[in-house]
């Protein structure tokens, strides 16, 4: 018998030979169809049985033949190296393999076999790697070597007055990076270069980890405009408590476009700042190169408008007339304009009615402040109060008729009223003067109209008339 050649192939061969018996003889395999051929081919791994048989049907049985396969061809790549460099071909694949029958040969992208595992001198890339055994039985691997990007080198400019910094930015290599400013003939741990002379070149380099260089590349060092900035208050608030102030940075120095943060805030390019509170800013400010600068101002709080009520007179007590009010405004900016609810545009109205009344005050900014004042009704003055008797009998004492407090009332009106209903006295503006000379004894009706808050008030009752 032979094996089959590779793993799970079916080439595997028997070969009977019999001896004996009468005439031809027949095969037949694993009580399969007699064939007069003793080789049975094409056969997978397995057991396999053999009967030989002649013409008179004499049998013969072959013990078990064994057909095996062989392990299977197994390729690992063991061992990656990828390039150090952008663009090197130091690469190398290793390469392991098991199974399969007797020595190997190796190949890599369809190129010439060698019987070493070992591939170098590689770039970047993807690689399909194939093996054969003595067979011819195969494995194919891909496997892909990386590379590291190129080294690039860009700058960025320090910003001062007669000399300049640079600070060098490189990616892509193996960080960490050495820089050099002299093309390659010393390197420093930092990117950052301070104090460079202007009107001259630098040639910067820069390796990585792996000592890789980046191409050279000429820098000019020039001289940068200092930047500087100035905030000019446009505006400042109209009223106290206002946001309306505005705020423009003129901008000098550096190198244009300019960008603009307000207290930590987003950059923008508009250089006017509005809508400000009263407070503290600070306006930061970055030109074309990055470069920095500040500028600090303060909007002011305006002063605001108050009213101040320095006295009042209330209304008589009818409470229709007699009020008045004397007011101060201080803040804000005058001249001032007033707004009394009643309709009066004085500061200090007079002759009003008692109740509230409003006032606003208005100034050059139409800044407003309101207040509120209660003009309160006199009370009345005390009501007149008659004797209900007098004796005119001459001695000095109790002679008159006396009303009290009608010294309060002026202006009234007395009738004096017998008991039939006559009149016998009528009186305007009674000075407590009548001493009933001309009556009789006895008792007497008045009726005393006088004016108690600008209204008519009636006061009745008797008096009596002793001799």
């Amino acid at each position: 018998s032979s094996q089959v050649s590779c793993y799970n192939a079916a080439d595997g061969e028997v070969v009977v030979s019999a001896t004996g018996g009468t005439g031809d003889y027949s095969y037949s395999l694993n009580g399969g169809a007699a064939q007069s051929s003793n080789v049975f081919s094409g056969l997978a791994a397995g057991s396999y049985t053999e009967v030989v048989s002649d013409i008179n049907g004499c049998l013969v049985e072959t013990g078990a033949i064994n057909i095996i396969n062989p392990e299977p061809l197994v390729l690992v790549a063991e061992g990656i190296t990828n390039v150090s460099c952008f663009g090197s071909i130091d690469g190398s694949i290793i390469v392991n393999v098991t199974g399969g029958t007797g020595e190997y040969s190796y190949s890599l992208n369809g190129g010439m076999a060698q019987s070493s595992n070992v591939f170098s001198g590689l770039a970047s890339g993807e690689y399909g790697i194939y093996v054969s055994d003595i067979n011819g039985c195969s494995a194919l691997t891909t496997v892909e070597i990386l590379g590291p990007d190129a080294i690039t080198v860009s700058y960025d400019n320090y910003c001062h007055s007669g000399i300049v910094g640079i600070e060098i930015i490189a990616n892509g290599g193996t960080p960490p990076y050495l820089y050099s400013i002299d093309g390659g003939l010393s390197f420093h741990l930092s990117g950052i270069f301070d104090t460079l002379p202007i009107s001259t070149n630098i040639t910067v380099v820069v390796t990585d980890l792996n000592r890789c260089s980046s191409n050279p590349f000429d820098i000019p060092v020039v001289s940068l405009n200092t930047l500087e900035a100035e905030a000019i208050i446009i505006n400042e608030n109209s009223c106290f408590g206002h946001s309306d102030a505005v705020v423009e940075i003129n901008t000098w120095g550096g190198e244009a476009p300019y960008y603009y943060s307000l207290n930590g805030g987003d950059m923008i390019t508009d250089n006017l700042m509005s809508g400000l509170a009263a407070g503290e800013y600070t306006v930061t400010l970055q030109d074309a190169n990055g470069c920095p600068a500040n500028a600090d101002f303060t909007i002011d709080s305006r002063e605001p408008v108050e009213i101040e009520l320095l006295s009042k007179i209330n209304a008589d007590c009818s409470g229709k007339k007699g009020g008045a009010v004397e007011l101060s405004i201080n803040g804000g900016s005058g001249p001032y304009t007033y707004n009394w609810s009643n309709g009066s545009d004085e500061q200090s109205p007079e002759d009003l009615s008692a109740g509230i009344h409003t006032v606003t005050v208005s100034d050059m900014n139409n800044c407003e402040a309101r207040q509120e004042v209660v003009i309160e009704a006199e009370e009345a003055s005390d009501i007149p109060v008659a004797t209900n008797s007098f004796s005119p009998n001459g001695d000095g004492i109790n002679d008159y008729w006396v009303i009290g407090n009608l010294e309060l009332y002026p202006d009234n009106e007395l009738v004096i009223i017998n008991r039939w209903g006559n009149e016998v006295l009528t009186v305007s503006n009674y000075r407590n003067d009548w001493d009933g000379s001309d009556l009789g004894e006895g008792t007497y009706f008045y009726i005393l109209k006088v004016k108690v808050c600008d209204e008519d008030k009636i006061l009745d009752g008797y008096v009596t008339i002793l001799r």
